[in-house]
C-alpha cells in the first residue's frame, strides 16, 4: 500500500530556517540543501540610484585634477559626471579650440587646464541639468591620430597624410608631407576642398596660392586642415593673362590666371587673404579695359557675395582686370 504524505507547514518546535541579511544587489530566490538561501545578483536596472556625493567630496575630486598642463587643439579627453554612473566619454578638442559637451554643446577648451575646464563644466552644468556635478576630465592615452587628409596632383608622393594627435596641420604642411611639389606643380594652384558633414552632397572649395605663402610665411592664408579635408595641386601650365589686386587686401599685387581656370571677384578677394581691418568691402571697384582702349567701372558690394551667398552679383574675371579696395571711413 502507497501512502502519500503532504507537508503543509513545518510543525511547532521545528527550528525555522534562519533569515540571513544579504548583500545589496542581490535577490533571495530559495535555498540550498542545507537550507541556507540562494541569492542572485539584481540587474543594473533595478540597482537603486547612488548615494549623493557630498559636496565637499566633489569639490576635493575635481582639485586633484591636472592644473598645470594646457589643454590644445587636436588633443583627446577623457569626460565624465560622476552623478551619471556611466564610464567616461572620450572628446575631441577641434580646430576651433572647442569641444563638444552632452548638455551643452560647444564650449572652449584650448588653453584651459583640465581642472579649471572642469569647473567651469560643472557650474554650467549646475545651473540647468544637475543639483551636483562631480566633472572629472583627463587626458586620453590611447589616441594618436586625429584624422586624415587626402593630398592629390602634383606632389611628390599622392597619397594619405595623418592629422597627429595635439598637433596642427596646415596646408602647405600636408603638401611637405607628401613629398612636396613635383616638377609640373603649380605652387599658386592649390585647391582645398572640405566635405559637408551634415550634407556628404556638398562640400567647400578654397583656392589657396601655397607658392606665396611659402615666400611670405602668411600664416593667416594657410588654412588649418580637419578630418577628411582633400588638397588637389594643379598642374603648371602657360598664363592666359593676369589680373591686379590692389588697395586694403591683406596680400595685393598681381595673379596669374592659368588656361582654362576661371576665377570669380570673391575667389580673388579670398585667395589674397581678404580685406584688411579698414577693407571696405561693400564698394570694391573692378576696372575693365577693352580691346580699343576703352575703360568701364563697376562697382560691387563683395560682402554681400560672401556673407548673403549673393553669387548672381559676383563677377568672372578676365585678363587685364583691375580689382581696387578702398579703406572705410573711419570717424572718431
Amino acid at each position: 500500500m502507497l501512502v502519500i504524505f503532504a507537508l503543509v507547514g513545518l510543525p511547532t518546535g521545528f527550528a525555522q530556517p534562519e533569515t540571513l541579511p544579504t548583500a545589496p544587489g542581490t535577490n533571495i530566490v530559495g535555498t540550498n540543501n542545507a537550507g541556507s538561501p540562494v541569492a542572485e545578483p539584481v540587474p543594473d536596472a533595478y540597482l537603486p540610484p547612488a548615494p549623493p556625493i557630498d559636496q565637499n567630496d566633489s569639490h576635493d575630486a575635481m582639485t586633484l585634477l591636472d592644473n598645470k598642463k594646457q589643454i590644445k587643439v587636436g588633443d583627446q579627453l577623457e569626460y565624465m559626471v560622476v552623478e551619471d554612473r556611466e564610464p567616461p566619454e572620450v572628446l575631441l578638442v577641434d580646430e576651433d579650440g572647442q569641444i563638444e559637451i552632452p548638455l551643452l554643446g560647444k564650449m572652449p577648451a584650448d588653453s584651459h587646464t583640465a581642472q579649471d575646464l572642469a569647473f567651469t563644466i560643472s557650474e554650467a552644468l549646475k545651473k540647468e541639468h544637475y543639483y551636483q556635478a562631480t566633472v572629472l576630465i583627463s587626458e586620453h592615452q590611447a589616441a594618436n591620430r586625429r584624422g586624415i587628409v587626402l593630398v592629390m596632383g602634383e606632389v611628390q608622393r599622392e597619397g594619405v597624410v595623418e592629422i597627429p594627435s595635439g598637433d596642427i596641420l596646415r596646408v602647405s604642411d600636408a603638401i611637405m608631407r607628401a613629398g612636396g611639389f613635383n616638377l609640373y606643380a603649380d605652387p599658386t594652384r592649390v585647391s582645398m576642398i572640405r566635405p559637408n558633414a551634415q550634407n556628404p552632397e556638398s562640400s567647400q572649395r578654397f583656392d589657396i596660392n601655397v607658392g606665396q605663402i611659402l615666400e611670405t610665411g602668411r600664416l593667416d592664408q594657410d588654412l588649418i586642415l580637419r578630418a577628411n579635408d582633400r588638397i588637389f595641386v594643379g598642374r603648371r601650365g602657360d598664363s592666359s593673362g593676369q589680373y591686379t589686386l590692389s588697395g586694403a587686401v591683406r596680400s595685393p599685387g598681381v595673379y596669374p590666371i592659368s588656361i582654362g581656370q576661371k576665377i570669380t571677384l570673391s575667389e580673388a578677394i579670398l585667395i589674397s587673404g581678404g580685406f584688411t581691418e579698414f577693407g571696405d568691402g561693400s564698394d570694391v571697384t573692378l576696372m575693365r579695359y577693352g580691346e580699343d582702349g576703352s575703360r568701364t567701372e563697376r562697382e560691387i558690394n563683395v560682402n554681400e557675395i560672401l556673407e548673403k551667398g549673393r553669387q548672381d552679383n559676383d563677377v568672372l574675371l578676365q585678363p587685364g582686370d583691375r580689382i581696387i579696395v578702398d579703406e572705410k571711413w573711419v570717424t572718431f
